[in-house]
């Protein structure tokens, strides 16, 4: 089975460029240091017709705004099933929305508006009118060196990498299985500070 190519934004750093070095070299990453600012409306449509040529289409960015990722869903959403175009679309949502994050209400509210679009564009995958699948990712804390020098780090986050096993696993999966959303958290190491001081 041939390896699927694979365009993922915000793919130049952290998470983004750990799914592209994993899918390397048929992966594309893109963000706004290579000329592809998520928020400008013309350039969602430049990036929703660039995705046609691959097979996979990650919507991992994030700018912290309305016209950002949701928007870019619903831009790539509309150009593929325009085209009738077979692949996957992922979208990279958060743990966050499950509860208030102090200063991070903004940002939840952000990808609570991706879940809901994520949720529209299945039903209307589900009733037959698409040949695309998608699904919506839910990384709890990430394992990225920026992650880990935060003052909430505990261990355990999740990796770019199993992110991508993900993907290619649920790309690989029954083509008349849609799996809406996926829940991942990383578990502490047995090694890790955190779980010395509970046993």
């Amino acid at each position: 089975m041939k390896p699927p190519s694979v365009l993922v934004t915000g793919g130049l750093s952290g998470v983004g460029a750990d799914l592209c070095e994993y899918f390397a070299p048929h992966s594309r990453g893109i963000s706004r240091r290579n000329g592809y600012d998520i928020g400008n409306s013309a350039t969602q449509l430049k990036i929703a017709e660039l995705s046609l040529d691959y097979d996979i289409f990650v919507n991992h960015a994030h700018n912290g705004h309305f016209s950002g990722q949701t928007e870019l869903l619903y831009r790539v959403f509309e150009v593929w099933e325009a085209q009738r175009k077979t692949g996957y679309i992922f979208n990279t949502g958060s743990f966050a929305t499950y509860m208030p994050q102090g200063s991070f209400k903004r940002y939840s509210v952000l990808k609570r508006a991706l879940e809901v679009a994520n949720q529209q564009c299945c039903k209307r995958i589900e009733s037959g009118l698409c040949r695309f699948r998608m699904t919506l990712l839910k990384p709890g804390m990430l394992d990225t060196p920026e992650d880990r020098q935060k003052p909430h780090w505990r261990g355990g986050g999740v990796r770019g990498r199993e992110l991508a096993q993900m993907i290619e696993s649920l790309y690989r999966s029954p083509v008349n299985l849609l799996v809406n959303e996926v829940v991942l958290a990383g578990i502490l190491p047995d090694d890790s500070p955190s779980i010395q001081a509970i046993t």
